[in-house]
């Protein structure tokens, strides 16, 4: 598999990962109609290992989506966003992830496995089947 082939899985895997963990219902309102996977601190901005890092991923429905990217609605999502997944994530997430480190083919194989292994977890508890190799 092209490192770039590596990259598409990991970006799918840690999607339905993210919704997986959120039972397939937006964190915010409980809906479970046109949920997406979103990163909580800018994924280009903190590199791969923060991408692929399953605690900077909040599933959320497409109304939340947007307000997750709208300047104006920037105050009213950090409340939800704090409510959920506690004061200071970000700065969490932000330490965690202090440089844009350069991920190596075989690491990104690694997190791929990691992301494989805990989605099965994860589909396991809400009884589904992972297709996922």
């Amino acid at each position: 598999m092209t490192r770039k082939e590596t990259i598409k899985l990991c970006e799918a895997l840690w999607s339905e990962l993210i919704k997986a963990e959120a039972g397939y219902r937006c964190e915010f309102t409980c809906r479970n109609k046109i949920l997406h996977s979103h990163h909580i601190v800018r994924k280009g901005a903190y590199g791969l290992r923060a991408k692929f890092d399953p605690e900077n991923g909040i599933c959320i429905c497409f109304e939340c989506h947007n307000m997750a990217h709208d300047p104006k609605r920037e105050k009213e999502y950090l409340i939800l966003l704090t409510a959920c997944r506690g004061e200071g994530i970000i700065e969490r997430l932000k330490a965690k992830h202090t440089s844009v480190d350069r991920v190596t083919t075989l690491e990104l194989e690694d997190i791929c496995s990691d992301l494989v292994n805990r989605l099965r977890e994860s589909l396991g508890r809400y009884g589904r089947e992972c297709g996922c190799g």
